[in-house]
């Protein structure tokens, strides 16, 4: 009995082991559930910080690398994205970066941004960098930096080439004489502009424009005729049976048998001899009408004096006149002076001279050919002009010894392209000539290398002179620039385009100047001035960071 009772109490505890065992492995399964659940859980956490810092970084990297393409002034898009090759600096593997560009011209705000690559006007660049890391770039972060930004102004001479200019212009006096003309081509005005001293026109000269002394008294003679206007601060003479196209205008005047289209105005007296007639008005301080005729209204400050069967087509206004009955229209006399009456017209621009000393950087495009100092004759000339083909060449003879004398030529100098040639003197003359198939331009010119606003001529006793003799030729084709600061004397027998620019002019006989403005480049001849210098601007450069921020992830 006692090992029956022995026996079930051995059963019992076996139970209740069993039981304790189970509680136990329970407990430890609940354990070791809770370190694994948490365990998952760190590592979630873990990889979703990682990308997070990644995408923060890749965000970062935009831009920074923006930034350092900006401070180098490299823009090419409002968009800058992470390069895709493995082997550029600024790839990342596992994340990308795209960075919008903005620029704004405000110092401060944040208003007034434009998309898009800086400008000149720049005052601020913003970046706004997103950055992706992760599975499926699924980690976001976006990035602002603002940047102060700047631009670089560089200022350089203007050499650009633009047509301009009078037919002649002549820094002392001109004169012409024999049977030249001056003509316009193509609708140009050609003038004759003189910066000092008397001009004279005498022979057959026809200007088929404006002739202007700016300081000198002006005579018009022979049987010179002007198509134009003419104009003199000083003594205006006109004598012959002349015309005068346009207006009549000078200090003090005596016209004889002369033909104005245009209005008669002086500051001081005025005479119009018998044979003149005066399209339209005739204004003066002190007028004698001696057998000429006003058609229009004629005024004097003072007295008005007729004589010779003088007549006035419409009013006569002055403060005394010998006649009230010769003006059609009728006579007013003021006593105290009817004051200085209608307007002069406006002053002409004679520019001063123009210091033109060359320098190979004004003609860009251009191929130079510096002959060889010594004796410089047609064959080298020849020679060098081939030696340019089609290209636009420059010719440099200033070493040349002497005149450059052309003249006895058997064949043309062809000019393939616009063409300069540099020389200290020229003497163009008997067979010799410029040919050319097609429209080019041809300047032919003495530098003056002293600037001091007024020519000098490099040479004494006649040395640098420019001459043009009878039977130079020049094709229709080539409008020519002739500037020298010595004298240019264009004699007859010559038919040429183009402008000349000298220190002193004389043209004679039958020569033929048909104006076309060619220029020089860098100044605008009509003004006398250097063309405004070229400003560039450069696109905006950033410089200091002003600020960074998160603005999103």
């Amino acid at each position: 009995m006692l090992l029956t009772l022995l026996r079930k109490i051995r059963r019992r505890e076996r139970g209740s082991a069993m039981v304790a065992v189970l509680s136990v492995m329970a407990v430890i399964m609940v354990v070791v559930a809770l370190i694994g659940a948490v365990t998952v859980q760190s590592l979630r956490f873990t990889g979703s910080t990682k990308n997070s810092v990644q995408a923060q970084a890749s965000a970062e990297t935009g831009i920074d690398v923006a930034a350092s393409l900006l401070t180098q002034g490299t823009c090419t898009s409002a968009t800058f994205t992470q390069p895709t090759s493995a082997s550029d600096p600024n790839y990342l593997a596992g994340a990308s970066y795209s960075v919008a560009i903005a620029w704004s011209p405000a110092a401060t705000g944040d208003s007034a941004w434009t998309s898009g690559c800086p400008t000149a006007a720049a005052l601020r660049v913003k970046l706004t960098s997103t950055g992706l890391a992760g599975p499926g770039m699924s980690s976001k972060r976006i990035v602002e930096a603002i940047y102060a930004a700047h631009s670089t102004t560089t200022t350089a001479p203007n050499s650009s080439l633009t047509p301009s200019g009078p037919a002649i212009y002549a820094y002392s006096a001109t004169g012409f004489s024999g049977s030249g003309t001056l003509s316009p081509v193509s609708g140009s005005v050609p003038s004759v502009r003189i910066r000092n001293g008397d001009v004279n026109c005498t022979g057959g000269s026809n200007v088929q424009g404006d002739l202007i002394a700016a300081t000198g008294n002006l005579t018009v003679g022979g049987s010179c005729n002007v198509g134009g206007s003419v104009w003199t601060p000083q003594t205006l003479t006109i004598t012959g049976s002349l015309k005068v196209g346009g207006d009549a205008t000078a200090k003090s005047m005596n016209l004889a048998g002369t033909h104005v289209s245009g209005n008669a105005w002086t500051s001081n007296d005025m005479t119009l001899q018998w044979g003149t007639q005066v399209d339209q008005n005739a204004t003066a301080k002190i007028l004698n009408l001696s057998g000429g005729n006003v058609l229009g209204t004629a005024w004097s400050q003072t007295s008005a004096t007729y004589a010779g069967g003088a007549t006035i087509g419409g009013n006569l206004v002055a403060q005394s006149t010998n006649s009230t009955s010769s003006a059609a229209k009728g006579t007013k006399i003021v006593a105290a002076g009817p004051g200085p009456g209608p307007s002069a017209p406006a002053t002409p621009t004679v520019p001063n001279w123009i210091d033109y000393a060359y320098s190979a950087s004004d003609w860009p495009g251009f191929t130079v050919v510096t002959l060889p100092a010594g004796s410089c004759d047609w064959t080298t000339f020849y020679n060098a002009d081939i030696s340019l083909g089609g290209s636009k060449g420059i010719i440099d003879a200033r070493n040349c010894t002497g005149t450059i004398t052309i003249s006895t030529a058997r064949d043309k100098l062809p000019v393939n392209n616009d063409l300069v040639i540099l020389g200290k003197s020229f003497d163009l003359g008997a067979s010799f000539g410029f040919t050319a198939t097609s429209a080019h331009r041809l300047w032919l010119i003495t530098p003056d290398t002293t600037m001091n606003g007024q020519p000098d001529c490099p040479g004494s006793n006649g040395a640098g002179t420019f001459t043009v003799e009878g039977g130079a030729t020049l094709d229709p084709h080539i409008s020519v620039m002739i500037y020298s600061p010595c004298f240019v004397n264009i004699t007859s027998g010559i038919d040429w385009y183009g402008q000349v620019f000298a220190g002193e002019v004389q043209v004679n006989g039958s020569a033929n100047l048909h104006f076309v403005s060619v220029g020089l480049p860098g100044y605008n001849l009509d003004t006398g001035t250097a063309l405004p210098p070229t400003v560039t601007s450069s696109p905006s450069v950033i410089t200091s960071r002003q600020s960074i921020r998160n603005i999103a992830g």
